[in-house]
């Protein structure tokens, strides 16, 4: 699943869920607020995820 998200959105993983963090569009920047409850992320590698087509709906 992808998620576009909005200026002031709010999106909570939940524990151990696998999951990527980071922009994948190169021509828009993104700034985000990570916030953990731990001292140190738990890492899953997982595949590149690619930019949404512009009408493209969420899957």
């Amino acid at each position: 699943m992808r998620l576009r998200t909005s200026p002031g959105d709010y999106v909570f993983v939940p524990p151990f869920v696998p999951h990527r963090e980071e922009n994948p569009d190169p021509d828009e920047e993104a700034v985000v607020v990570i916030a953990r409850s731990t001292q140190e992320a738990i890492v899953v590698n997982l595949p590149r995820l690619y930019a949404l087509d512009p009408g493209a709906a969420s899957d």
